[in-house]
């Protein structure tokens, strides 16, 4: 029975471990997003006159911003249910 108790309790740091690994994982996969739009901001940059520039980087913050709205409001309940 004891072993059993054991057991149980294991099973729970288990499950608590895996909560945390997954929150972090997607956290960090975000910031690699985010990072990712700030790098094809720049290659963007690269490709044009130096006076569009203010443009395309407000283009991508834009992009970003819009999505992040998006995905709060509608691709959130669409990864983890209503319950989430």
């Amino acid at each position: 029975e004891a072993m059993l108790e054991k057991i149980k309790s294991l099973e729970e740091d288990i499950a608590e471990s895996n909560l945390s690994i997954d929150t972090f994982f997607i956290l960090t996969m975000g910031i690699v997003c985010f990072l990712m739009q700030a790098g094809f901001g720049l290659l963007e940059v690269g490709s044009i006159r130096a006076k569009n520039a203010s443009n395309i980087m407000l283009k991508n913050m834009m992009d970003a911003s819009v999505s992040a709205i998006a995905y709060y409001l509608i691709g959130y309940s669409i990864a983890y249910g209503v319950d989430g």
